[in-house]
């Protein structure tokens, strides 16, 4: 069972093999010890709708930050600190999906 909301939006495997899952209002990360998820909120500080936020798709940019394309934009979480952070760019825009070209650097973006 999953700690936060049965309904997932996106799977992804970071680098380190880090299995994360996008749900309304943030992601899970799985901890294969306990076999358990862990709840990563978006903080609700941003405003009221990040809280019914979706979690479309997710991508690791460097060994510490993984990005979330949600209905509100891009939001990257710290892996380190499980801290997530609005980012200005598409900031309330319609986000769908994600790819990133690690040998360019470029980050290529799905909107709607």
């Amino acid at each position: 069972t999953l700690p936060m909301h049965n309904f997932i939006k996106s799977l992804y495997r970071d680098w380190r093999g880090t299995l994360w899952v996008g749900t309304i209002s943030g992601a899970m990360r799985y901890l294969p010890r306990t076999k358990t998820f862990q709840a990563v909120p978006f903080p609700t500080t941003y405003n009221s709708l990040v809280a019914a936020n979706y979690v479309r798709n997710m991508v690791s940019i460097d060994s510490n930050t993984l990005l979330a394309a949600t209905e509100d934009g891009i939001f990257s979480l710290n892996t380190s600190q499980l801290s997530w952070v609005v980012q200005p760019e598409l900031r309330h825009k319609n986000l769908f999906c994600f790819q990133f070209d690690r040998a360019t650097r470029l980050l290529w973006i799905g909107t709607y």
